[in-house]
């Protein structure tokens, strides 16, 4: 009896420690938008899990978010509209258009999915 109770608070600690929380989250979108406003998507880059950077080359994310600002304008708003445990989903306000972010983030608070797309 004493084993259980021990290994469901260890099982607890463990889930807590690696969860990541709505203020997570809208701390990272924050860190998002200030960097793609100052036309700064290479700190953005450096925000990805290690996991992901391995997929995308820096210069060309960086190319492709460049393009994303000057087309649509700089980012007013995010507004939190779906939370899945595939990604947060969020309605971002652009100058010209209205976009969806899809973002997720690893126990260690680094983004591990990320995605614009047309909403």
């Amino acid at each position: 009896m004493k084993n259980s109770f021990l290994l469901s608070i260890a099982l607890l600690c463990s889930f807590l420690s690696f969860s990541q929380t709505k203020t997570d989250y809208e701390s990272k979108v924050t860190e998002v938008i200030k960097f793609l406003n100052e036309k700064n998507p290479e700190k953005v880059y450096d925000l990805f899990s290690d996991d992901f950077k391995s997929n995308r080359k820096q210069d060309e994310f960086s190319d492709v978010m460049k393009a994303l600002v000057n087309e649509n304008g700089s980012i007013s708003t995010a507004e939190l509209i779906l939370e899945e445990t595939e990604a947060f989903q969020y309605l971002v306000e652009f100058e010209n258009s209205s976009k969806l972010l899809l973002l997720k983030l690893s126990p260690e608070l680094k983004i591990s999915k990320f995605s614009i797309e047309e909403y």
